[in-house]
């Protein structure tokens, strides 16, 4: 089926459009090699080096650093993981270094964040023709537990608002699971694999021992040699799920974006984890929360059709930016 003359794609496009957000982020010029330093037995890189490099602006302003080019804006807090790229946030894998205030960010979020975020053509170069879905738990596994909604319910229906959005715009869809049943984390990622699709998505719901929190976060897989966002502990092994580093950021990043676009929700960041099914799978891979169940306020508005719908769309319109970013990388 042909993608770009679906009835279905105009009118998307139209509401992207009407709604401000953008397609991919813009490409620049393929940039040589930047030489690394050692600190705490760890290479960094130098900001300025990189600014330098691609044409960008340096500066610090309110305690932060801003890194802009015509098209870019990244923007970083000294000592700390948090950053962003054009106002969505992520989490580095380590702290940027301030070194009497010359700034170093390490050489492993230089290679799997900000070099797929500045330029495609560092990312793998791949089809994007059919997408496996994901709704988590099932069965006796329902996940979080709301006051009025189950995990597991909520995944599923959502997955198959997805699914129906991906299939009017030309995509083959595979889902692990179409009814209430039980499937194991292991035997998910298996049959990703055997799927032969060429992205994963995970879909899943949140929940908090404080019930004030709220918001939306996007999960890829860990590189090698890092902890997770939500870990102190480093892992050097590398897994089937690190073959596409770079790729998995930038589709982290552009569904991160288009869920924000699309619901307004809080923007809690693209992260990174080793979740069995993001170590497991052998094709670019995030994994998705949609809200946090276990915030009463949050909770109201997530089970309802209008919210879903706003997310699916989300999700939806990522997939199709990145089959657009990901058809024409350069590696």
């Amino acid at each position: 089926m042909k993608f770009c003359n679906s009835k279905f794609l105009k009118i998307f496009f139209l509401a992207v459009i009407l709604s401000g957000i953008l397609l991919p982020y813009p490409v620049v010029n393929a940039a040589p090699a930047i030489k690394s330093v050692t600190f705490f037995k760890r290479q960094y890189i130098n900001l300025r080096t990189i600014a330098n490099v691609y044409g960008f602006r340096l500066f610090k302003r309110s305690g932060r650093l801003y890194m802009t080019g015509k098209y870019h804006e990244f923007s970083f807090t000294p000592e700390k993981m948090t950053a962003a790229f054009q106002g969505v946030q992520f989490v580095l894998s380590h702290a940027v270094y301030d070194n009497k205030g010359v700034y170093y960010i390490s050489k492993t979020d230089y290679e799997t964040i900000l070099m797929p975020l500045i330029n495609r053509n560092n990312m793998k170069r791949h089809k994007v023709r059919t997408v496996f879905l994901d709704p988590g738990h099932g069965g006796r596994d329902v996940g979080a537990e709301g006051r009025y909604y189950y995990e597991k319910v909520l995944t599923l229906k959502l997955a198959a608002k997805v699914r129906t959005y991906l299939k009017k715009a030309g995509f083959n869809v595979v889902m692990s699971r179409r009814s209430d049943g039980f499937i194991s984390l292991k035997d998910r990622a298996a049959a990703a694999n055997r799927s032969k699709a060429d992205i994963f998505v995970s879909i899943h719901f949140n929940s908090a021992a404080n019930k004030k929190v709220y918001g939306l976060e996007t999960y890829c897989m860990t590189p090698a040699g890092a902890a997770s966002s939500n870990s102190t502990k480093i892992d050097n092994k590398r897994y089937s799920g690190n073959n596409y580093d770079r790729n998995n950021f930038a589709l982290a990043y552009l569904m991160q974006r288009s869920m924000l676009g699309y619901s307004k929700a809080l923007d809690r960041g693209v992260k990174h984890a080793r979740f069995l099914v993001l170590k497991e799978v052998k094709i670019p891979a995030v994994l998705v929360e949609c809200g946090f169940l276990s915030n009463p306020d949050s909770e109201r508005i997530i089970g309802t059709d209008l919210y879903l719908n706003q997310i699916a769309k989300g999700i939806a319109h990522s997939i199709i930016n990145y089959k657009k970013v990901a058809e024409k990388a350069g590696l």
